[in-house]
């Protein structure tokens, strides 16, 4: 939580402005990325989810939504290097790539998770891959 001083007039006043972390921005990667390293199975599928632009950890910070691509290049860029550190195993560069995302989002998309609302985790049965590769959620 960060602390700012904000002055009106003549008197400076307090103000908090809160910090939204991985749990709140995307909340089934937060409980994804603390449960590394993972088994085979397990990492394959999260791997394809990294991969998918949509369902990867940026995509969910977007409301399940690829539409950072165009609008932010660094999400862009996040995007893309969550996906290489996983595949390689690098933790402790995820671990900082997911720092820099969390102050990213902070400096420049909070809006974004205030306007999606409190979300919960995926669960395994909310969304599913579609034959014609469309993802459907339920929620």
């Amino acid at each position: 939580m960060y602390v700012t001083i904000a002055k009106t007039s003549n008197s400076p006043m307090l103000s908090e402005v809160k910090v939204i972390g991985l749990d709140m921005i995307s909340p089934t990667w937060s409980r994804r990325l603390c449960m590394l390293p993972v088994q085979l199975p397990t990492k394959i599928k999260w791997y394809l989810d990294l991969h998918d632009k949509g369902r990867c950890v940026v995509g969910e910070a977007y409301g399940m939504s690829s539409k950072y691509v165009d609008d932010c290049h660094e999400c862009n860029k996040f995007s893309l290097d969550f996906e290489s550190h996983f595949i390689q195993n690098k933790f402790a560069h995820l671990e900082r790539t997911k720092e820099l995302f969390i102050q990213h989002w902070n400096e420049r998309h909070s809006d974004i998770t205030t306007s999606l609302g409190n979300r919960e985790p995926l669960r395994w049965y909310d969304s599913f891959l579609r034959f014609d590769d469309h993802i459907q959620t339920s929620k």
